[in-house]
């Protein structure tokens, strides 16, 4: 289990300039990653995303830099704002408010 505040990209194109006031050990919460993740990768606690495959960018990135992740969770960027505190559980695939 993991607990954490979020950080939620609503955007499906996102900039480095998005990532502003991401703080340490927040969860990310975004449709998919894009290589400007790398610039907070040190401060993720964990990752969450829509898309849900083995060798997206997320996955990818999770795997090089051992982030734990919780893909294919539909719609999480619209059910979540940043700042609201969740727990993410890895073995049932779920996400809630804590």
């Amino acid at each position: 289990m993991i607990k954490g505040k979020i950080f939620v990209i609503k955007r499906r194109l996102w900039k480095t300039e998005d990532l502003l006031g991401f703080k340490d050990g927040m969860i990310l919460i975004v449709k998919n990653t894009t290589p400007d993740v790398t610039v907070i990768i040190d401060k993720v606690k964990a990752i969450v995303t829509e898309i849900n495959s083995p060798l997206c960018h997320a996955a990818i990135i999770a795997r090089e830099y051992n982030k734990p992740i919780l893909m294919g969770v539909e719609e999480v960027t619209k059910q979540f704002n940043t700042g609201e505190e969740v727990a993410i559980n890895l073995e049932n695939e779920t996400i809630i408010r804590c």
